[in-house]
């Protein structure tokens, strides 16, 4: 009496495996996915406020006047004027009324922004649905 020995894996249990990883690759990839869309827009919101803080202090040290672009902050923010963690360009910033007002704007990649901008004008809006993150004059 012959006994019939088996050694190894049969093919649908190896294509079940193989399944079962790609899934689980697949999953992986797209939350790392988000978390880098998240982070850089994190990134972002965090570069327009800093350049809101610089365009505030231009302001109280320049005759109450918001200076006539973008530029001129690269005087007031230590690192130089932030850019898109993704693209290295300069932040939108759009000054009004004769340096009376600002608005400075960043693209977001997740769409959850607090404005639309069009025409170089922001326009606030309350349900989180804009496509742009935007900071305008505090005074």
């Amino acid at each position: 009496m012959i006994k019939a020995f088996q050694n190894g894996y049969t093919l649908v249990e190896l294509l079940v495996v193989i399944t079962i990883i790609a899934l689980l690759t697949t999953i992986g990839a797209s939350v790392y996915s988000t978390s880098q869309r998240n982070a850089r827009d994190a990134a972002r919101r965090a570069s327009i406020k800093q350049m809101q803080s610089a365009m505030e202090q231009y302001y109280s040290t320049n005759d109450s006047s918001y200076t006539d672009g973008c530029t001129e902050l690269d005087t007031l923010i230590q690192t130089g004027t932030p850019t898109d963690p993704q693209t290295k360009e300069p932040f939108d910033c759009v000054v009004s009324g004769g340096g009376a007002d600002y608005c400075v704007y960043a693209v977001l990649e997740n769409e959850n922004g607090n404005c639309e901008v069009s025409g170089g004008s922001c326009s606030y809006v309350t349900d989180a649905s804009g496509t742009h993150f935007c900071s305008t004059a505090l005074q």
